[in-house]
C-alpha cells in the first residue's frame, strides 16, 4: 500500500516497467521490497532519480486495480475506501512521503490532480483529520492540501511518513501548544452568543459578540460545561461533540441552465446525504418570505433539524398535525416523503381541511405516485382515495438525444370506486395528455365531454355551474385564454416581468373583480365581456 501511495504521488509506466521517482533511502527501500516480492529487477532510470521495476505483470496488476492516469488525472480507486484503517493509512503514508512535507507550522501535500487531492481529503476525514484544500496555483498548476490544527496533526501520527527527517518534524509539530483553532469552528449567531453570555459569567463579550469572533469546537465544549442553564449547555455539548465540521460560504453564483439532470436523493428518517464531504439537504420548495411580501397570509412550519438536533422545531408529522389545528386553511407540503404522509392522509379522510391540500412527491406516473405513497410510505390504499388530482412533470429528450427539457406530461384525476388497485380498476382517468408532436398538453375526451368527476363535483357547489357543463368549460377556456394573452403580450413587448408573481397576482385579482362586476350587471358570467374588460386593464397598466 505504501508502494501504491508512492506511485500515486510521483509514478508512471513505460511499456514494461513501473517507474517511481524517489530520492530518499526509506522510499527506495519500499520500492525494492515490492520488486523483490514480485521477483522483478530494479534499476535506475536515465534521469538518475527514478527507480524502474521491470515487471509487466506488476504493471498490468496495478492498471487492473485502477492505478492509472497521469499527474493531472490520477485518483484513488474506489475499493481503497473499503479497506481497514491500517491499509488506508499506508497508502496515505506513501502519498505524503512522495509529495508531502512537514514545515514549521503544518503538514502539506501539493499535487496537480484535483481529484486526487479531494480523495486524500476524504480519506483523512476517516481518521478525524481536517485538511484545507487551497485554490489552484497557476504558477505550477497544482492544488495544495494543508493540515494545520494541532489535534489533526496529532491524529496524523497514525499515518506519518516513511522518511526519518519528516517523522522528526511531524513530532515537533505535534508537541506545539494549541492556540486558536481557525479550521474547526462552530458558526453561532450573535443572538445565540448573547444567550450564552447571559448564562456564563466568564464568556468574553468583547471577543465573541462585539468582534463577532468564531468559537472553536474545544472552546465551545469548555463553555458548555460552565453554562448555568442545563438545556443550553446540553445543546452546546451536542454541537461540540458532533462529527460535523462547518465552513463559510464564500460566494454564491447563479448558473445559466445547462439542461442537465438534477438528482434529488431522499434518505428515510434523516433526509440528508453526503456529497463530496458536504452534508446536503433539499432547499425550501416554498419561498415563504417572498410569498408573504406578495400579500399571502402564509406561515412556514419547518420540521426539526436532523443535523444538530438542537432546533426547537417540531418533527415533520407533529408539525403537520399542528397545522391541521389552524382551521380552514390551505396546506402545502414541500415534499411528502416520510411519516407525515400518514398524518396528512388521515386528515384528508376525516375532512380536517376544507380547502386545498397540495404537496410534491416523486413518481413518474399516477401509478408511480400511488406506489410511493402506499407501498413505500405505508398509507392504506383506501386512504389514497383522498387524492383528487395528480399532475406529472417529467424530463424529456429531443430526438437527437442532445437536449433535455422538462414538461408536464399528464393531469390525472383519482376516482373513488376502486378497492385495491386504481390502475387495474379504472381509478386513474387522464384529463390532460402530452402531445409530443405539438409539444403541448391536450384535453382528453373525458374532459371535453364533461365527464370529469372532480370538476363536476366542484361545479355542484357553484350555483351558476351546477348541471351546466358548457358554463364550466367556457370558464376554463377563458382562464386559459387570459394566461396565453399574458405570455403573448410579454413576448411581443419584451416584458418578461409580466410572467413574474407580482403581475400574475394582479391579473388574477382583477380577473375575479371583473367577473364579479359582470355577474352583477348581467346576472351571469359572460366570458367575452370579462375578457374584453380584462384586456383593457392589461393594456392600461402594462
Amino acid at each position: 500500500m505504501e508502494f501504491l501511495g508512492l506511485w500515486l504521488a510521483d509514478g508512471c509506466y513505460d511499456k514494461k516497467s513501473v517507474i517511481i521517482s524517489v530520492v530518499d533511502e526509506q522510499s527506495r527501500a519500499c520500492v525494492r521490497s515490492v520488486a523483490e516480492r514480485f521477483g522483478a529487477n530494479v534499476k535506475m532510470h536515465s534521469d538518475g532519480i527514478s527507480l524502474m521495476v521491470n515487471s509487466s505483470s506488476l504493471r498490468q496488476i496495478m492498471r487492473a486495480l485502477g492505478f492509472a492516469g497521469n499527474a493531472y488525472t490520477k485518483n484513488i480507486p474506489s475499493w481503497i475506501y473499503e479497506l481497514d484503517k491500517g491499509k488506508v493509512a499506508a497508502i496515505l503514508r506513501g502519498l505524503f512521503s512522495g509529495d508531502g512535507h512537514a514545515s514549521k507550522s503544518e503538514v502539506t501535500i501539493t499535487l496537480c490532480s484535483k481529484e486526487l487531492i479531494k480523495d486524500i481529503q476524504t480519506l483523512l476525514l476517516s481518521f478525524g483529520i481536517i485538511s484545507r484544500v487551497g485554490s489552484f496555483r497557476e504558477s505550477d498548476k497544482t492544488y495544495p492540501c494543508r493540515i494545520s490544527a494541532l489535534s489533526s496533526l496529532q491524529d496524523f501520527r497514525k499515518i506519518g511518513f516513511l522518511q526519518d527527517e519528516k517523522k522528526a518534524r511531524l513530532e515537533t509539530l505535534c508537541n506545539k501548544k494549541s492556540t486558536h483553532d481557525s479550521s474547526d469552528v462552530i458558526p453561532l449567531s450573535l443572538e445565540t452568543k448573547n444567550v450564552i453570555s447571559d448564562n456564563h459569567d466568564g464568556f468574553s463579550y468583547y471577543d465573541y459578540i462585539k468582534r463577532d469572533n468564531n468559537i472553536g469546537r474545544q472552546k465551545l465544549s469548555l463553555i458548555s460545561s460552565r453554562i448555568k442553564n442545563s438545556e443550553i449547555a446540553s445543546n452546546m455539548e451536542i454541537l461540540a461533540k458532533s462529527d460535523i465540521f462547518w465552513d463559510q460560504i464564500r460566494e454564491i453564483r447563479r448558473l445559466e441552465s445547462m439542461e442537465e439532470f438534477v438528482y434529488d436523493f431522499s434518505v428515510p428518517e434523516n433526509e440528508n446525504f453526503v456529497c463530496e464531504n458536504i452534508l446536503a439537504h433539499n432547499t425550501l420548495e416554498l419561498p415563504t418570505n417572498q410569498l408573504r411580501e406578495l400579500g399571502y397570509n402564509i406561515q412556514s412550519m419547518k420540521s426539526r433539524s436532523v443535523i444538530t438536533n438542537v432546533d426547537t422545531e417540531l418533527p415533520a408529522e407533529e408539525a403537520l398535525r399542528t397545522a391541521l389545528r389552524l382551521g380552514d386553511s390551505c396546506l402545502i407540503i414541500g415534499e411528502v416523503r416520510s411519516r407525515e404522509a400518514l398524518a396528512l392522509y388521515e386528515a384528508m379522510r376525516i375532512g380536517a381541511l376544507a380547502n386545498l391540500v397540495a404537496g410534491t412527491i416523486h413518481g413518474d406516473s399516477a401509478y408511480g405516485v400511488f406506489d410511493r405513497v402506499v407501498n413505500d410510505l405505508g398509507v392504506p390504499p383506501t386512504s389514497f382515495k383522498a387524492t383528487d388530482i395528480i399532475l406529472i412533470a417529467n424530463m424529456l429528450k429531443s430526438p437527437d438525444g442532445l437536449r433535455s427539457f422538462r414538461r408536464c406530461v399528464e393531469l390525472t384525476e383519482v376516482r373513488k370506486h376502486w378497492k385495491t388497485d386504481p390502475a387495474e380498476e379504472g381509478g386513474f382517468v387522464n384529463l390532460l395528455d402530452y402531445s409530443a408532436k405539438d409539444d403541448i398538453l391536450k384535453p382528453s375526451k373525458t374532459l371535453l365531454m364533461g365527464e370529469s368527476a372532480i370538476l363536476n363535483d366542484i361545479a355542484q357547489r357553484v350555483r351558476e355551474w351546477k348541471g351546466n357543463w358548457d358554463a364550466v368549460w367556457n370558464n376554463i377556456k377563458l382562464r386559459g385564454k387570459i394566461m396565453q394573452t399574458i405570455v403573448d403580450y410579454a413576448n411581443v413587448n419584451n416584458r418578461p416581468d409580466l410572467l413574474e408573481a407580482n403581475s400574475i397576482m394582479a391579473s388574477n385579482s382583477h380577473f375575479h373583480i371583473i367577473s364579479s362586476e359582470v355577474k352583477e350587471e348581467l346576472g351571469a358570467l359572460d366570458s367575452t365581456l370579462i375578457y374584453d374588460r380584462w384586456l383593457q386593464w392589461l393594456r392600461k397598466n402594462y
